[in-house]
């Protein structure tokens, strides 16, 4: 029983890790999506150019 929160924070640390790298490349995706509804030509060369869309 004392040794099982070592499997709960290494599956926590994983999850957590996988779901920031899921944000973020969901936020960056989305600023680009936004940029081009816009029409901003500045703003969509900002934020594009690291969305793979």
């Amino acid at each position: 029983m004392l040794r099982d929160w070592i499997a709960q924070v290494f599956w926590a640390l994983i999850l957590t890790g996988f779901a920031i790298g899921v944000i973020n490349a969901v936020w960056r995706c989305f600023s680009c999506v936004l940029s081009r509804l816009s029409h901003s030509a500045r703003l969509t060369e900002t934020w594009c150019s690291t969305c793979k869309q």
